[in-house]
């Protein structure tokens, strides 16, 4: 029994799942056939689309396995959402060739892309369709199982945004504990504000410098704004609605896409 000329290995996987990440896209593959360098073979990798940044002839690789057959680097397509590898030294039938490049994530939400390989030269094979990693989550937080799937892009969101209290019974005081992590960069700024609203129900007075407990001190502000009814708080002309929360970010403060913010007030 002969096997067809064929990638009987041909896997791909990312790293990162969040919007506009650099994402290390990795791909494993096999072939049934020796591809030559004499031959002017190449094996293009495509349905790479929606990815940021701009195309170039010379995109790094990186090798995870012994044979770098395609030297330093590869032609990137983004728009067409291509990877064109040409070899630089022969690569032997059932060769295991790990290897893997980082693109920049498109900004908003997608489902992960239908990626093909190819291979021309010394043997031609027309474009198949490689295994996404549909097993694997990503080390992002919050992230679950099939989001290690190429190009699998999450949106703009607070991708853990949890709140909880320490009593229910009536006339208490009760501290509200807040967990919060973006699938984006937060940077502070004037008047920049992470805005909770629903708050309702509370006999706890207005006030605009509501102390908070921090988690990390150095990422927000010692205050918030606190608003409990339908008004205006008399800060900068700030419009709230009825229960609302507004917590700022030190001005010059980052906080990375997963990391957590934590928080806590009466």
């Amino acid at each position: 029994r002969i096997r067809a000329n064929t990638f009987y290995v041909k896997a791909c996987g990312q790293s990162k799942a969040y919007p506009v990440s650099n994402n290390t896209i990795t791909v494993s593959l096999a072939l049934t056939v020796s591809l030559k360098t004499s031959d002017s073979s190449c094996i293009t990798l495509s349905g790479l689309v929606n990815t940021s940044g701009p195309s170039g002839p010379s995109l790094p690789i990186t090798y995870l396995s012994a044979h770098n057959v395609f030297g330093p680097q590869a032609i990137w397509n983004r728009v067409a959402g291509t990877l064109k590898l040409t070899l630089v030294s022969d690569l032997g039938p059932g060769s295991l060739l790990i290897f893997s490049f980082i693109v920049t994530n498109p900004s908003s939400e997608q489902l992960a892309a239908s990626v093909s390989i190819a291979a021309s030269g010394t043997a031609a094979i027309a474009a198949e369709g490689m295994t996404a990693d549909s097993e694997n989550a990503t080390s992002e937080t919050a992230t679950v199982r099939g989001d290690a799937a190429p190009l699998r892009i999450y949106a703009t969101t607070f991708i853990t945004r949890n709140i909880g209290q320490s009593t229910p019974y009536p006339s208490a005081v009760n501290r509200l504990t807040v967990t919060l992590a973006s699938t984006v960069k937060l940077r502070g700024a004037p008047q920049d504000m992470i805005l909770f609203s629903g708050l309702k129900g509370s006999t706890t007075p207005d006030d605009i410098s509501m102390p908070i407990s921090r988690h990390i001190v150095s990422k927000l502000a010692a205050t918030a704004i606190w608003d409990g009814d339908i008004g205006e708080v008399s800060s900068g002309g700030f419009q709230s609605f009825q229960g609302l929360l507004a917590v700022e970010l030190h001005n010059t403060s980052i906080v990375e896409p997963g990391e957590s913010i934590i928080f806590s007030f009466f």
